[in-house]
Formats: structure tokens, sequence, C-alpha cells
């Protein structure tokens, strides 16, 4: 035996796995790969080993092959366990185990096996969900890999959690093709679904295809449901296209849209088109029979995985997919007198399981009613009694077959019913038209923003006994539904503004036997359908008097046309069709002016699409226009050379911008120049700005202080303050920095904590961590007694939790207090409740005694005073001495 050969079996090593000698006396290290052991092809990976501090050497071995590529790897890293692959191949793959030793304990036992897995060899397969996607709370769902290349086997991954994969031993198919079926659940909606598979060569079971594409389980929890509608009409035909929309009022981050029995569902983020709500639009088409079903949808926040219940369903009807045409007729005939009985009749030669019966322009889903044969003929009786002026329209009647209700037949010839001839019973017909026509209008405007109340207002002459109200093109289903009471006083109330309220409207009223003339028409609009759209100046707001200026109103979006407002006045608005860019994007431009000084020019445009022109987007932000006068500044080194505005003036809150639901807060807007007047404006609502003479002057200062109130939790409260000189009311200053107050809500409280700990001495840092399981998208850190707070984005640390880092420091005695934090989500307004405060203590900062110090400077300046006084009466003595002398 060779010398070399037994000081090796001294040491307990061995030459293979199969060459076992004596070791084991050191507990087993551990074998880990980084990022991760399972590698996509042509990406770095190091394996680490790692043994006792007193470890002197490592030794990383591959199950069953050999693996060259470890002995060329640096010794200096080898004795650190560091064996790193700059770029893995299948070569790499493997069941990797290491051991370490030192001189005085040998060898340690083997570790874990280490599974590393390169990935990238062959075409992914794929990865489906039966029956569906959309799995119930507590049940349980089918996923079934497959591949057109016969694998041998199968693996699934679940993302994002340290779950062992599941493997599973393919069934092969017809063609060289394999699949696998795996089981998962129960599921919750309180975590995330997500999973990939791969194929796999059982010859190499540890080289694996490319992953699948991600599919996603959708667990709809018990949060609020959002609600789902269909534009332009839940009826479509072949090749058109249509828009889903999901929107809610909780604030949801994200939407989801499903088809019953899909394979698949959209995830849109949503998108806030006013205050409080969000929505998601899913367009679709164009369509053909495969998209006719039941759909639903769901919302959840950004940083949490449950989903919210399922919206209402939705069905999606396909026309033109069954030969047929039904024929539509009305008894007794297709212009009626309101309050007579109507009966719309639907009929086909051939059987047809259901009829369904359309309104053009309704929102409204058909109505469906199962056939009946009659005289050889398949039909249903739609019946529309008493009829009104909202029963008048275009009708259209479709048939469909039990085996598939959402593929309809082709439309039968429209039906036109008209409703005239107001009458005062069923009897007596009276002639329109003799009457002078009466005033319509709308309060508080014609403009109203989604959500907001609003009363159509029709005023006739004083015998005025009854009035009516109708909507050009489309009837108003809604006007049926106002008390009698208000009807004949003229008003007619809206408590909650839709898109389906908008449109064209006329009035008329009834005196005397006789129906007056139709009023003007009142458009009334409803904004708030889509993101809004950015206003701007070319060259510059800053416009010199008596000049013109050029308004663009553009967007992302590619709209039909644009409308430019003017606020404050009653000018009509500007409407012009859109110029569209090769990327989608559109705009207009719009010419105005000569401009003056002594009137306020503000504008906001809005975007429409043409198939709904009284239907509009959010308003952009407020643009409003300068014009200098001869004198611009009360001196001239007040103004701003860039804009011609003043500098800015500077917005606090008295005591606190923190303030408790249901109280009042004080705004103080002061300037270090002496203006005449100061402007409150909030930001992102309709009001009107306040205006307040400056109430003090201090060395050239000025202020005014305004009262804000009640606050609550609901809203945004953030403000700006801009001020004035009085000979130019119209020509304002820069506008303050942004002032938010915080009022805190009632949803659940974050948490909050302190690294490295609550007692900090100066100089040092630390960081104030705010963090929720409510998934919360943004926080906000309040410190007693301050005049602002601080704002930070949440971020999601794992699954279901989020927080915020707040870093303060180096620290000092400022730093000192009583803290608290806010969460909130982003497409919301409100702040949770306060988290439970935290004391932050500054180290080394106690009050220091001056007595000894003042003694000794007292004891000093007491022996200055005596040195002094015997100078003096030394400097007297010396002076007699010589006079004396002299008198002798």
């Amino acid at each position: 035996m060779t010398p070399i050969l037994t000081v090796l079996i001294c040491l307990g090593l061995s030459l293979g796995w199969r060459t076992c000698v004596q070791a084991g006396t050191l507990p087993k290290p551990t074998l880990w790969a980084e990022p991760d052991s399972v590698i996509t092809q042509g990406s770095p990976v190091t394996l680490r080993c790692q043994g006792t501090l007193e470890t002197q050497e490592y030794r990383l071995y591959r199950e069953e092959k050999t693996a060259p590529w470890i002995t060329r790897i640096p010794q200096e890293l080898v004795k650190k366990g560091q064996f790193p692959i700059p770029s893995t191949t299948w070569e790499h793959a493997g069941r990797y185990r290491c051991i370490y030793g030192s001189h005085t304990a040998g060898w340690s036992e083997r570790s874990d096996p280490l599974e590393l897995v390169v990935t990238g060899a062959y075409r992914k397969p794929t990865l489906s969900a039966l029956p569906s996607p959309v799995v119930a709370s507590g049940g349980n769902v089918t996923l079934q890999c497959d591949s057109r290349v016969a694998f041998d086997g199968f693996i699934l991954c679940k993302e994002g959690e340290d779950e062992h994969p599941q493997c599973l031993i393919s069934q092969p198919r017809t063609r060289g093709s394999s699949r696998a079926v795996f089981s998962v659940g129960p599921v919750s909606p309180s975590r995330r679904w997500s999973y990939r598979c791969y194929g796999y060569d059982s010859r190499s079971p540890y080289v694996w295809s490319l992953p699948s594409d991600l599919l996603e389980l959708l667990v709809p929890g018990v949060s609020k449901k959002p609600s789902l509608s269909v534009q332009p009409g839940p009826v479509v035909a072949p090749g058109e296209k249509l828009t889903l929309q999901c929107g809610s009022d909780a604030g949801y981050n994200r939407f989801a849209l499903y088809k019953e029995w899909g394979r698949d569902f959209l995830q849109r983020p949503g998108r806030q088109p006013q205050a409080g709500l969000s929505q998601a639009n899913f367009p679709l088409g164009p369509v053909s029979r495969s998209y006719g079903g039941q759909y639903r949808c769901s919302g959840a926040h950004n940083l949490s995985s449950e989903w919210s219940a399922p919206s209402d369903p939705l069905d999606i009807l396909i026309s033109g997919q069954i030969r047929a045409r039904p024929f539509l007729s009305v008894q007794p005939g297709s212009t009626v007198a309101s309050g007579e009985n109507v009966t719309l009749l639907c009929q086909s030669q051939g059987w047809m399981h259901t009829f369904l019966l359309t309104k053009e322009g309704a929102a409204d889903p058909p109505l469906r009613l199962k056939s009946k044969r009659r005289s050889h003929k398949y039909q249903a009786e739609f019946p529309m009694s008493p009829v009104t002026s909202a029963h008048a329209g275009t009708y259209r009647c479709y048939g469909s077959l039990s085996s598939n209700p959402y593929l309809l037949t082709h439309p039968s010839d429209p039906l036109e019913l008209v409703v005239s001839g107001l009458s005062l019973d069923l009897r007596t017909h009276v002639q329109a038209g003799i009457l002078p026509k009466p005033t319509l209008w709308a309060e508080p405007d014609r403009v109203i923003t989604q959500g907001s109340p609003v009363t159509l207002r029709c005023q006739g002459n004083l015998e005025a006994r009854e009035y009516r109200l109708y909507r050009e093109r489309k009837s108003a289903s809604w006007i049926t539904l106002i008390r009698p009471e208000l009807v004949k006083k003229g008003q007619f109330p809206i408590p909650s503004i839709t898109w389906e309220h908008a449109g064209r409207y006329r009035c008329q009223y009834y005196s005397h036997s006789w129906w007056s003339e139709l009023s003007d028409p009142l458009e009334l609009v409803v904004t708030g359908a889509y993101s809004k759209p950015t206003l701007s100046a070319l060259p510059s707001p800053v416009v010199t008097s008596g000049g013109n200026v050029t308004l663009q109103c553009d967007s992302r979006v590619a709209f039909d046309g644009f409308i430019l407002c003017k606020e404050g006045e009653d000018e009509q608005p500007q409407r012009l069709n859109s110029h569209f860019h090769v990327h989608g994007w559109s705009w207009a431009v719009f010419s105005v002016g000569p401009m003056s000084p002594s009137r306020r020019w503000r504008y906001r445009c809005y975007s429409y699409e043409s198939r709904s022109p009284y239907v509009w987007s959010l308003p952009s932000d407020l643009l409003e226009l300068l014009v200098p006068a001869e004198t611009l500044s009360p001196s001239q080194n007040q103004t701003d050379s860039k804009t011609g505005a003043y500098s800015k003036p500077t917005l606090s809150a008295l005591p606190s911008p923190l303030v408790a639901s249901g109280g009042n807060v004080t705004l103080q807007c002061d300037s270090q120049v002496a203006f005449g007047g100061f402007i409150l404006c909030k930001e992102g609502e309709e009001e009107h700005p306040r205006r307040l003479n400056c109430q003090s002057h201090a060395r050239g200062r000025s202020q005014a202080v305004f009262s804000v109130g009640p606050v609550s939790p609901s809203r945004r409260w953030s403000y700006r303050c801009y001020s004035y000189d009085s000979r130019s009311p119209y020509v304002w200053s820069l506008p303050s920095d942004l002032l938010e107050l915080l009022v805190p809500g009632v949803s659940k409280k974050p948490s909050l904590s302190v690294q490295p700990g609550p007692v900090v001495a100066p100089v040092e840092n630390l960081t104030l961590q705010c963090g929720s399981d409510a998934g919360y998208d943004r926080f906000a850190l309040y410190k007693e007694g301050e005049r602002d707070f601080l704002q930070c984005p949440g971020w999601q640390p794992q699954a279901g939790l989020s927080q915020a880092n707040f870093p303060l420091g180096p620290v000092r005695v400022s730093h000192g207090g009583q803290y608290t934090c806010y969460g909130a989500h982003n497409l919301s307004s409100e702040w949770s409740a306060p988290s439970d405060p935290l004391d932050i203590l500054i180290a080394g900062q106690h009050p220091q005694d001056y007595t000894v110090e003042n003694l000794i400077r007292m004891g000093v300046a007491g022996l200055v005073l005596v040195v002094l006084g015997i100078l003096l009466f030394e400097a007297q003595h010396s002076q007699r001495s010589p006079q004396d002398a002299a008198g002798r």
C-alpha cells in the first residue's frame, strides 16, 4: 500500500461514494444554491457549503456521476465553501452533497442532498385548470400539464412559496404527446395560488423544459362585490367590439374578468375616474361565437392576495349564430297613446326555446320568455301596459336554443313604437303646441360628475297643471320612477347620476286642456367616464393683454372629440373633433382670446366618444392663464422673472396637519412680501377658491388665516394658497407647496416599530417601520406637535403584508417625541385609524446644573474687584506722599 493511500484512509476520506472510510465525527453541513436550485440555462449560480467555525476545507460531490467542473474552482473559494458556476449548462445538473473537515476532528457527515435543476432544455408545456381557474373557497381544482413532446414526467411548482414541487409520471397520449394531472386544494382566498409546470426526460431528471406560462387561480373572497356593465350593449354581432367595465367604490387597485367555464381570466389595473371610485375596462373583440357566455368580475388591492366576492353575472349574447330570423309585431299598433296597453309579439316558423326582446340604446338586459307553439308557429308575447313615453323607441327580437342560450338568431326587422298624443285618460286625446314653450334647466348644473345629485326643472306658466319630460332619440325609464307630486311641480330629481342619465332633454306642460310647445333642449352631461386628459397652453400660460393663446387638450387614449370649458362663466363650451397620433393618442387645439387682465381666464377640457356625446371624461386639471397688467407687482424685486407672477407664499396648518374627524383646522398663508390678499384652493375638487384680504402686516410681511372644516376621512383635504396685489386681483403668485391634512378613519390600524430600539444616542440613525396586513399601498408617519407628516409608498415583504420604512437621523434632540403612523389604499382618500403611539427617547440629554460654574465665575469677579480696589488705594497713597513732603 502506498503512503499516500494510507494517509487518505487514516483521514477518513473516500475515493468515491462507494469507497467509504472513517468519516462522520463532525455534524453534517448545510448545502444550498444561490440564487436558487432551479436555474435557467446560461444563468449564474453558486453552490454554498456551510460547516462549523473551525472548518478548514470543503469537498463537493455529485451523486452517480462525477462533476469535473468542481476541480476547476479556485482553491481560495473552495476553502470558503463556495462553488460558483458562471453560466449553467445541462452538464451541471444533478444531485449534490458536500462535506467539510478540520485537522483536529477529521471529516464531517455528508450534507443533505441538493438537487440542482437546469431549465430550458425543451419547449414549454401548457398548464390549465379544469374545469376553470375560478375556484370556490375550500374547493379543489385539477391542474393539467400537457405537451406535444413525449415527456416521461412533469413537475408542478407553486410560485412565491417554498412548497416542495409535485412530480408525476406522465400519461402518454397519441402521436407522442404527454400530460399529467395534479390535484390542488383545498384553496382559500387569503393566499395566492400561482403555478408553473415543467416536463423532463427520465434519463436526465434534473434537466427540465422551459416553464409553462404562469397560471393563477382566482379564489373569490367575501369583501364587497364590484359591478359589471357592458358598452354598447349585451347583444353584439360577430366582428363587432364591446367593452366590459368592472367598477367599485371599495378602492380596489386591480380587477379580474372571467367567463363561466373559461380556461383563463383577464386582469387589468384599476383607474380612478373620480374620488372614491375605481374601475377597469376589458375591451373584447372582434367578437365571435366563442365570446358568448356569462361573465363576472372581482376586485383586489395591490398588496393583498385576496379577491373580492364576484359581481352579479352579466350575459353576453352573440347574434347571427342561428340562421333563422324571427318576426316582430305589435298589437294594437305601432302608434299608441300614453296609458294604453301594448303587446309585442315575437314569432318564428322554426322551433325556438326562448325569445329575447331588446330596446335600442337601453342598458337593461334583454327580456327573455320561453316560446309557446300556436298555429304552427313558435312565439312569445311581451306585454307593456300601460305604456308611457319611456316605452317609445326601437325594438328587435331574437330567438335562442336550449343547447346554447348565449347564441342568438339574426335580429328581427326593427319595430318603432311611437307613444303620441299625450292623453288625459285613455279616451281623451289633446292637441299639443298651443301654449308657449316652458323653460328647462338643471340644478346645480347641467354638467355633473358621476354619482352626484341633480334636478331637472321645467317651468311653464302659472296655470300649469302637469309636466312631461322627454329624452331625445332614447327613452329615459328613470323619469317614470319620479313621485307624481314632484312631477306636477316640474321637478325631476336624480339622487345619484350615472352615464345612463346623460342625454338631450326637452319638457312641456299642460294647462287649460292644451299641451305646450316643447322647451328648448337641455344637454345633461355626465363626467367621469374616462381618465382625465391634459390641458396645456402654447407657448406659455402667460399671455400679454390683447393677445391670443392656443390651448391643447390631449390624451393617450384615442377619443373622438374634446370639449373646452371656461370656468366661472356661462360661455358655451367649444367642441372639436380629434386629431390622432400613430400610437393611438388624440388631441384637439383650441384658440382663445383676445385676453384682458380685467377678467379671469381659467379652463378645463374633457374628452368623449362620438357614440356617447353626453358622457365625458374626468376634467383636466385646471389651467389658469396669467394676463399681466402694466404694473404687475408692489415692487420690482417681488416678481418672478420667468413667469411674471410673484414668489410663492407659505401655507401651514395650525396647530397641526393631523385633524380628528369632524374637527376644524386653521390654515395660515403668509409671505415675506406685503400683498393685498390671499387665495386658498382645495386640490382635486370643484370648490370655489376662498379669498381673504391681508390680515396683518409686520416688517413688510403679510398673512391671512383660513378656517377649514368640519373634515371627514372619506375625502382628501389638500390645499395650496396664492397671494395677489389688490390692484391686479386676477394675477396671482406662484402656488405654495401642497399642504395635505391627515384625517384618521376607522379602518384597521397599522403597527409601528423602531430599529434598533426606542432609546437612541445623538448622531445615531434609526428607522421607524409602519406595517399592516390590511394591504395598504401607502403609509404616513406623524410626530406629535409637528407642522407636517412624512409619506412613503408601501412595499410587500411577504404575501398579505405591506410596510414602509421611515429612516431618521443622524438623530438630534428634536427627534425625541411620540410618533404614530397611518395606512391608506392608493385609490382611496381615507386613512386608517392611528397606530399605537411609539415614544422615541434621546439618551444623554439631561438638564445641566451650572451652580458650581456660576460660583467660580462670581468668585473670580470678586477677586478682580479686590485687586482693583488695592491698586486704587495704593495710587491715592502714592500721590499724597509727595504733597506731605512739600508741606513740611
